[in-house]
């Protein structure tokens, strides 16, 4: 139906059970909603959808809340093993801290409003939250400490900067558009799988930074990669004007492009496979001379460079 339907307890779904929610409306879960192992949860029709409690999904199949709006009234988590996908805007009210604990997937296909300065999304070790949408313009988004994901899936995405602590593995799939993401540091990885281009003021990266279908970031800081950089096919990095870049080993794979015609250097731990096209040239095409900009490269010991790929290489100090 259409109306209005209050929940005052926890629901839970036990094996073999069933929860049919059909039409539109409104469905309110003061207390919270569970679907253990074995559960069912059906949802036809877009309720709008209010939680006072734990959203848990412990079975094997998607929890999907539809395309309806979705309200956290109540501080709570996200809970369980099974993925959950709420496919409408939510609203952190004010004060609310809403926290995911759970170990599958969280999707927000849409966005997340805070209700005020203090509504909180936050991430717990091993979670991995899909951000589809504009996040919390006003309100905090907390990492955790531990190794989580998080991943924006829309196009032109605009990152949340941390209140505290650093996002731990960073994704952007956004189909298109330009990344506006101000962070400095992750703990983990960093991957654009899009088509998304992103002029970085990353500075550190603990482990992997790669590149795959088309997207491209630009160098805007002097920038560490401990593990492998690698520039996937269809794909372009480049360092920019004047900016450093020291990695772990490299991998450029066939029609992938690593660009420096600026004047910043490379310092190499790792080795190099090049598929795609290297090119290092402080000038830019000219062969010329001009030793205050060389590109210098170095490596902290011996490195193989190999592949069937491009090296173009003018004006640079070894």
């Amino acid at each position: 139906g259409s109306g209005t339907k209050t929940y005052t307890g926890l629901v839970t779904v036990n094996s073999g059970g069933t929860f049919n929610g059909a039409g539109g409306g409104a469905l309110t879960f003061t207390n919270g909603l569970t679907i253990a192992s074995g559960g069912t949860y059906n949802q036809t029709g877009n309720p709008n959808l209010s939680f006072g409690g734990p959203v848990t999904n412990s079975a094997a199949g998607v929890l999907t809340a539809g395309s309806g709006t979705v309200v956290w009234t109540a501080s709570t988590s996200l809970a369980g093993t099974g993925a959950i996908t709420f496919g409408g805007a939510a609203t952190i009210n004010s004060g609310v801290v809403l926290t995911n604990n759970n170990s599958g997937i969280v999707t927000f296909s849409s966005t997340i409003t805070g209700g005020s300065a203090a509504s909180e999304l936050a991430t717990s070790s091993g979670s991995y939250t899909k951000l589809g949408g504009a996040t919390l313009t006003t309100g905090i988004v907390r990492p955790s400490t531990s190794a989580h994901t998080i991943k924006y899936t829309y196009a032109t995405p605009t990152c949340k900067i941390p209140t505290a602590n650093n996002y731990y593995h960073l994704i952007f799939s956004g189909a298109s558009g330009a990344i506006t993401c101000a962070v400095t540091a992750v703990g983990g990885n960093v991957s654009s799988t899009g088509g998304n281009t992103w002029t970085t003021s990353l500075t550190t990266i603990p482990g992997n930074l790669a590149l795959s279908s088309t997207a491209q970031i630009t160098l805007g800081a002097n920038l560490v990669v401990t593990g492998t950089t690698t520039v996937g096919a269809g794909t372009t990095l480049s360092q920019g004007a004047t900016f450093n870049l020291t990695t772990g080993a490299v991998d450029v794979a066939g029609t992938g492009i690593w660009t420096n015609t600026g004047t910043g250097d490379l310092t190499l731990t790792g080795n190099v496979t090049n598929a795609g096209s290297m090119t290092f040239n402080s000038n830019n095409g000219s062969q010329c001379v001009d030793g205050a900009d060389d590109i210098t490269i170095t490596s902290s010991g011996t490195t193989t460079w190999s592949g069937g790929g491009t090296f173009t290489m003018y004006n640079l100090v070894v």
